[in-house]
């Protein structure tokens, strides 16, 4: 009853209680590599507000400025999308989609979960500085032969590849893809396609952080060791 109460309620009717942004976590992996899992094993005590891939333009109105899959240069200051995700961070969005999966009511804190935001994270570092973020990986097979089964690889509501959203951002080609275009663009399977976007999702970030900076982790050792690996 309490649990069925929660997730009633924790969808429609929560109080946040502080807005700052540092009181949010923000994990991020690319589709099917068990994000929502560790979210579940992050969250088991109910401690976080849930806030379901806020960075998605076609489910999000607030975010309805941004890509499908979102490129942004650090020091990219633009308020279209710098202000939507203040409000994203600091708990001031409300949205059937985002908080499709919350059952906290009274909120202190915030977990951030998104899978096409890997692109965004030296930019949300380098103006939200002090949140906590987490990158999660899975081996690129095994996230690939998972997308390839349930049929991902376009927009949700769109029509576009995703590798077409990424290889249509000037800025991204420009900053790190320009020598692999042509590669990524000969792609000769759809299993191909699924590993050179796997690729590009990691190394955008891997290029831009610092060890350190952001906490990498691995949802082979979930599976192994979950104990050390949850600590």
């Amino acid at each position: 009853m309490i649990k069925l109460v929660r997730k009633i309620f924790g969808r429609l009717f929560f109080i946040e209680l502080d807005h700052r942004y540092e009181n949010s976590v923000f994990l991020a992996g690319f589709g099917r590599s068990g994000t929502t899992w560790i979210s579940d094993l992050i969250n088991y005590r109910n401690e976080y507000r849930y806030i379901f891939e806020p960075f998605h333009p076609y489910r999000v109105r607030l975010v309805r400025d941004f890509q499908y899959i979102q490129y942004l240069r650090p020091e990219n200051r633009d308020p279209r999308y710098l202000e939507p995700a203040r409000a994203v961070l600091s708990g001031r969005i409300r949205n059937r989609w985002t908080d499709s999966h919350n059952r906290k009511i009274l909120v202190r804190k915030r977990l951030i979960k998104d899978i096409r935001a890997q692109f965004l994270l030296r930019w949300i570092h380098s103006n939200f500085p002090g949140m906590p973020i987490i990158l999660l990986f899975r081996h690129p097979c095994a996230a690939a032969y998972s997308r390839l089964k349930l049929g991902w690889g376009k927009e949700d509501l769109g029509k576009r590849k995703d590798l077409e959203v990424c290889l249509s951002q000037k800025e991204l080609i420009e900053d790190f893809f320009g020598p692999f275009k042509e590669n990524i663009e000969n792609a000769k399977s759809e299993f191909e396609e699924q590993i050179f976007h796997w690729c590009m999702q990691y190394y955008v970030p891997l290029r831009q952080f610092k060890q350190g900076e952001i906490h990498l982790c691995f949802y082979e050792n979930f599976c192994e060791n979950p104990h050390e690996e949850i600590q």
